[in-house]
Order: structure tokens, then sequence, then C-alpha cells
């Protein structure tokens, strides 16, 4: 009976520093998960503000762009508005634009800035057709014994409606009615 109660206590394994060891190591594997998620979060959040600033500044280049590309579609109508008509004649450009929710008709007469501009809407057209009259007559009397050509180049999707385009129409085709000098054309984009 002897023999049998060593060989219990032989058997007998103390795990006590062995489920230390396991602890420390547990201890160890949850801290560094920690610190990994904190990092990848740090990480995350620099790369959306990169991401968000890239959004930025594609947006503003591309708000550039087409600035940009209205300047040059500006100028190549009124390049091709003198191109029609190179006699002695004078040469007036209407384009119509959308400029911060308003729709604005801006007047050329051979330069690269408008000489007038001004807003339309269902709600003016009295004035702008009377409007129109006199900005045409205004140029007429400018240049006596020289025709005076007007071409409008009318965008469309810078129009809601007909009721905006109407009146600017009906001036042209008054002032080439009474005015021998005055020519027009409306070219449709």
């Amino acid at each position: 009976m002897g023999r049998r109660r060593s060989r219990r206590g032989s058997e007998e394994i103390n795990l006590t520093p062995l489920l230390d060891v396991l602890f420390s190591i547990l201890c160890i594997v949850m801290l560094i998960n920690t610190q990994n998620e904190h990092n990848m979060q740090q990480s995350a959040e620099e790369i959306q503000a990169q991401v968000t600033e890239m959004e930025g500044r594609i947006s503003n280049l591309e708000e550039e762009n087409s600035i940009l590309k209205s300047e040059v579609s500006r100028r190549d109508k009124i390049q091709d508005s003198s191109k029609r008509y190179e006699s002695g004649a004078v040469i007036v450009t209407l384009i119509n634009e959308a400029e911060g929710g308003d729709h604005i008709l801006k007047v050329y007469t051979g330069q690269t800035t408008p000489e007038e501009e001004f807003r339309l809407g269902t709600d003016r057209t009295d004035y702008i057709r009377q409007h129109m009259n006199a900005i045409i007559s205004e140029i007429v009397e400018g240049v006596k014994d020289h025709p005076v050509f007007i071409v409008f180049h009318c965008d469309a999707g810078n129009i809601y409606r007909n009721e905006e385009f109407k009146p600017i129409r009906e001036a042209l085709e008054y002032q080439r009615k009474y005015r021998k000098e005055v020519f027009y054309q409306i070219i449709e984009e």
C-alpha cells in the first residue's frame, strides 16, 4: 500500500504555473490585439481624411474644368459669329447661360467680355423685349452706315420654357422689320 501512495503523489501535476503562463500569453495577445485595432482605426481615419481631401480637390478641378469649357465655348461662339460676317459689319453675339440658378442673357459686340447682361425669366417677358429693343437700337445708332448682324446662340438647355425665348425672338424680329441695317440669325444648340 505504501507504494501506491507514492505513485499518486508523483502522478499529480501542478497546473498553476502552466495556467499562469497561459493567462500571461492571453493578456499579451489581448493587449496587442487592442493596440492593433487602435492603429487600424487611426489608419482608417487618416485614409478617410485623405479621401475626403482628394474628393474636394476633384470637385474643385471639375468646377474649374466646367468654367474653362464655358469660357472656350463662349469664345468659340463669338469667333464663329465674326467669321460668318467679315464685311464691315458690326457683329453682336447673344449667349444665354445658367449662372447661380438664374438664366442670364449676355450681349457681346466683338469683345470677350459682355457689354450687357440681364436675367431672363417668364415673369420678365415685357422687360426683356423692351430691353433687347433698347440695346439693339443703341448699337445701331452708334454705328451708322454699317450693317448690324446679330447672332443668338440659343442653348436650349439653359432656357426653361419657350416663354423665356419668345421675347428675344420678338425683339430681333421687330428690329429686322423696322431697321433695314439689322439682320439676325438664331443658332439653336
